[in-house]
């Protein structure tokens, strides 16, 4: 059996695994965080920037890359946001780009407009 390892982060609040890796399969979760922990505030240009950067910056930490993503599933508390956060995804990733669902839905946090939930390979 494949044994899982979490990532914890470094200020575990909430008391929530960074993320999951299940043999070469990562599974994370990432917001629009300073390294002080606050939400970086903001529209959802600066907001999706900021998530993408610590996204590309978790997966190196765990031996991946932006260019390993899988499948993304973006959370947005506001649907006429898609536009801007797809603007910052073309910048982000190359075609062919990863899958993707976008979904609103309310969010942990008052001023993010923006979380990920993110599926890559690693290596």
């Amino acid at each position: 059996m494949t044994e899982i390892e979490l990532v914890q982060p470094e200020r575990p609040v909430p008391p929530i695994a960074t993320a999951a890796i299940h043999g070469d399969t990562i599974y994370c979760t990432v917001v629009p965080e300073e390294a002080d922990g606050s939400i970086l505030p903001g529209d959802i240009t600066e907001q999706a920037e900021k998530v993408f950067a610590n996204l590309g910056a978790l997966l190196t930490s765990l031996g991946s890359s932006l260019e390993r993503v899988l499948h993304v599933t973006v959370y947005l508390p506001d649907i006429a946001d898609r536009g801007g956060m797809t603007e910052v995804w073309e910048r982000t990733f190359a075609p062919v780009y990863p899958a993707r669902a976008t979904v609103q839905v309310g969010l942990a946090h008052p001023d993010m407009r923006i979380e990920l939930t993110v599926i890559a390979a690693r290596g």
